[in-house]
């Protein structure tokens, strides 16, 4: 990624599921080793706060693959 751009997936969450602030796609096949970067950006009481750089490792699969 360079910057803030958008990547692959990019989506707007306005509100939590379940308590849970989340992103899903069911078509996105991750496999043991696949690296995701990420930025956030949330506006609470018209301030915004940005984290840039994140980074998760997937360690296995969901699927038992």
């Amino acid at each position: 990624m360079n910057g803030l751009e958008a990547g692959t997936w990019s989506q707007d969450i306005i509100k939590p599921i379940n308590g849970w602030w989340t992103f899903h796609d069911m078509n996105a096949e991750l496999k043991p080793g696949d690296v995701l970067n990420f930025w956030t950006y949330v506006i609470k009481d018209g301030l915004g706060y940005r984290h840039d750089n994140g980074v998760f490792r997937v360690l296995e699969s969901s699927t038992g693959i």
